[in-house]
């Protein structure tokens, strides 16, 4: 995933039934945004998952991912994951 994106994925989350791919920047997830790039992202990391789904829970058309910032994170969140999914 990391290699598809490039050097401006910071970090990638998944807990609570989500998928969070973090850039260093707000102004990078809105350029990735604006290219298309969650929804790509997405069919990536489900091709990833699917083998895995055994019991066939995952959906393609119910699987998403989001795009944050570590700029989002440390601002408003002070760098801590508790604040970040309380």
């Amino acid at each position: 995933m990391k290699k598809s994106i490039g050097p401006e994925l910071w970090n990638i989350q998944h807990a609570f039934g989500q998928v969070v791919l973090f850039f260093y920047t707000d102004k990078q997830v809105k350029k990735h945004k604006a290219a298309g790039k969650e929804k790509i992202c997405a069919d990536l990391y489900f091709d990833v998952l699917k083998p895995y789904d055994e019991f066939g829970y995952l959906k393609r058309n119910k699987f998403r991912v989001r795009f944050d910032s570590k700029e989002n994170f440390d601002n408003n969140y002070q760098g801590n994951w508790y604040y970040y999914y309380k």
